[in-house]
């Protein structure tokens, strides 16, 4: 989830909380108070976005970690709350100590309900929790929680209720989500089985603008799968730029369109820490190369990409290359990330390494 609809999620949760039954006067906190601090406690877990500098794979490495971590929550909430109990009294840090959690909790639960993957175990597992029901990016959940929030701040003397009315309608919509993500997966599972297609990972993955939109993602082992679908009207954009390639890909069930890619190796033990980490984080690696000596030879780049983010050749976030030289040895290696100046290169010691197949 973005930011700006975590604060709005943790705006509506202090709106809630401040309206909540007992404590002493000196406790209470004003809703408005409770509100900015809600917004800003739902965000605090995205701390972590600093490690995008220690490396270049360090957001990779460490972003969705201890700060998500369930296990560590009452942790950072005791941290919160000693920040924000400036006056002391039991009372009052047991107020901000649950209302610190809460809008921690959001932000986990929000964050999990993505496909990007959450450490909510961290540091006793490194699962990544990932349901598969909300896009990064929702208009609907941004909206109705804009409208919630707004809403409470100019009818102050209704705010509980409209903030009530806003969360339940996030959870009906997220229910709604599941789904759907349910139902996608089933046509997925009828599509592969009729096309022969033995995979042993699949996945729908929420896409941007509705529930209707999904891509779908499976894996036999040799070569991964892909195939946009939609379950609304299939969108017919003229031309070739960016929004007419993302939306007019997705198809109905009936002419769902499948696309066939190498799946990438898991790299060995001394390959270099950028392509290990990497392949840490990929859910569905592929892998492709380019130039001259594609096929063994020549000077060639070697391109790996997530398929869960890269729907388009030429674009798409967390794309790792690599240069090979005329003797096939691995000499250096970039994490393209859009960064302005370009990629950041990483010399690494000569590694033989086999090209795949060119890409087409």
């Amino acid at each position: 989830m973005d930011n700006l609809t975590h604060g709005l999620l943790g705006a509506a949760i202090g709106r809630l909380w401040a309206a909540r039954p007992g404590g002493s006067a000196d406790s209470r906190v004003s809703p408005g108070v409770a509100m900015a601090a809600g917004a800003l406690l739902a965000n605090l877990p995205d701390l972590d976005l600093v490690t995008a500098f220690l490396s270049p794979t360090g957001y990779l490495d460490h972003h969705r970690g201890i700060t998500h971590s369930l296990v560590l929550l009452p942790a950072w909430a005791l941290l919160s709350a000693a920040a924000l109990a400036r006056r002391p009294g039991r009372e009052r840090f047991r107020d901000w100590f649950s209302l610190s959690a809460l809008a921690l909790l959001s932000h986990l639960l929000a964050d999990a309900s993505g496909s990007y993957g959450t450490f909510l175990f961290a540091p006793l597992s490194d699962l990544r929790v990932r349901l598969d029901w909300l896009f990064i990016v929702d208009p609907f959940v941004s909206g109705a929680l804009s409208l919630a929030v707004i809403g409470a701040l100019a009818f102050r003397r209704f705010g509980a209720r409209i903030a009530a009315g806003g969360l339940a309608a996030l959870a009906l919509y997220t229910g709604a989500a599941a789904l759907r993500h349910r139902q996608a997966l089933a046509r997925w599972r009828e599509r592969l089985a009729a096309d022969g297609i033995v995979a042993g990972k699949i996945a729908a993955v929420p896409q941007a603008p509705s529930l209707n939109d999904w891509l779908l993602l499976a894996e036999d082992g040799r070569h991964s799968f892909a195939a946009p679908l939609t379950f609304g009207t299939p969108w017919r954009l003229e031309g070739d730029g960016l929004a007419a390639r993302y939306l007019n890909r997705f198809r109905p069930l009936a002419e769902l369109r499948v696309r066939r890619f190498a799946t990438a190796a898991p790299p060995a033990a001394q390959s270099p820490s950028t392509l290990r980490n990497f392949f840490a984080f990929a859910r569905f690696p592929v892998v492709g190369s380019e130039g001259a000596g594609c096929a063994g030879g020549a000077d060639a780049e070697i391109r790996w990409r997530d398929l869960q983010y890269g729907w388009d050749d030429r674009f798409g976030p967390f794309q790792l290359v690599a240069d090979l030289d005329r003797q096939g040895r691995m000499y250096r290696i970039a994490l393209l990330d859009n960064r302005p100046g370009g990629p950041r290169w990483i010399p690494v010691p000569p590694l033989k390494f086999q090209a795949p197949a060119c890409v087409a």
